[in-house]
């Protein structure tokens, strides 16, 4: 009757290994925040191998989903209910996703990712160069352009709601 979650939330330390990812813990590169998560729910999840991206805010709608505790319309929550991936295998919908730290930005949609930092900005085609080797931004100005009007628009965003709360 229990759901046994393993996560974590950054990738090891730059004096772990994060097999062939670049980056360390803090950074924005793969081998920063791509980590596994393992979930466990006898009889409920059957094995598998999943390579859907799962944020740790996804955790709390899912955890409430399974649950059946209904979520008022007054919370506004990050993530997305991923009940019926674990259970079923059903595919994520796409959607896009955004972290900040100190001075670096990045965006994901799809398999591309857009990594911002104070001197450069990236374009990585995941799905073909998971080890963020290739900057393919020349090559795609156009969604270089959406790619980081998005990410501005969520950048100012995330200051008011800071703003607001300090």
């Amino acid at each position: 009757n229990t759901l046994v979650l393993f996560i974590s939330d950054n990738g090891a330390e730059s004096f772990g290994h994060n097999g062939i990812l670049n980056g360390d813990k803090i950074s924005l590169l793969e081998g920063g925040h791509r980590v596994p998560a393992i979930a466990y729910w006898k009889g409920k999840i059957m094995p598998s191998i999943s390579n859907e991206t799962v944020m740790t805010f996804d955790w709390m709608p899912t955890f409430l989903g399974l649950s059946q505790t209904p979520i008022s319309s007054k919370q506004q929550l990050d993530g997305i209910d991923i009940s019926e991936h674990l259970l079923t295998g059903q595919p994520l919908p796409e959607r896009k996703l955004y972290w900040k730290y100190l001075k670096e930005k990045a965006m994901r949609q799809n398999q591309y990712k857009l990594w911002v930092n104070e001197t450069d900005t990236m374009l990585f085609n995941l799905e073909k160069d998971i080890i963020e080797l290739e900057n393919i931004a020349f090559q795609y100005p156009e969604k270089v352009k959406r790619m980081s009007t998005d990410l501005e628009l969520w950048n100012q965003e995330m200051s008011m709601i800071t703003q607001k709360t300090n």
